[in-house]
């Protein structure tokens, strides 16, 4: 379950930075309303389904959960299926919990530059201050409603992600669907569902462990 932990964390930074990347050339109208919207939410809960197909493998891996954001710099990333693995982030730290071992592990952020560029993301998102990471993405308009965002050849994520689709919602205020492509030939595909906006969050999220 460890090696599971590696890939749920690895999905949790591709898609942060998919989340926060929304910026460049050609998208400016669209950047300044969903800075607009997003910056209006304090908080923000969903369900999620992703569909994640490994090419080697010739398979599609189906993960369900839930995704809940604080704009006081709370994150909570739950599994639900196939198995149950939670990922908490409350400011430099980073808690995560999986069923099978039934063990707590607990990392300092401040202290892993991978871990920093999530948290880091996830501020931006929630402040829509798209235009911080503009460097590290090539964007263009693929609808009114969705972006396309390629890696720059100097960034790091260029390594592992060919290109990212990102569609929002009507007004602007949320991501309703993220497609990753890897450059080793996986597709991770994430809609997201009954999306829930400046609602408490119960405090049950927020602990590692089984809801």
């Amino acid at each position: 379950m460890r090696a599971g932990r590696k890939v749920i964390l690895s999905i949790l930074l591709i898609l942060s930075a998919a989340l926060s990347c929304v910026a460049g050339e050609g998208a400016e109208e669209i950047l300044q309303k969903i800075r607009r919207k997003m910056g209006a939410v304090s908080t923000l809960q969903a369900e999620f389904v992703q569909k994640k197909r490994i090419a080697s493998l010739k398979h599609t891996l189906m993960i369900r959960g839930e995704l809940a954001l604080d704009r006081k710099g709370k994150m909570a990333w739950r599994v639900h299926s196939p198995m149950r693995y939670v990922c908490l982030i409350d400011g430099n730290s980073l808690t995560q919990w999986d069923e099978d071992s039934d063990s707590v592990l607990k990392l300092d952020v401040s202290k892993n530059p991978a871990l920093q560029v999530l948290s880091k993301s996830m501020t931006r998102y929630f402040g829509g201050r798209f235009d911080e990471m503009a460097d590290e993405f090539s964007i263009s308009l693929q609808g009114p409603l969705s972006l396309r965002l390629v890696p720059r050849k100097e960034s790091m994520i260029s390594r592992f992600i060919r290109e990212i689709e990102v569609e929002t919602s009507p007004d602007y205020s949320f991501i309703t669907r993220v497609v990753i492509r890897e450059v080793g030939g996986d597709e991770s595909v994430i809609e997201y569902s009954n999306v829930r906006r400046n609602q408490p969050v119960p405090e049950s999220t927020w602990r590692a462990g089984a809801n």
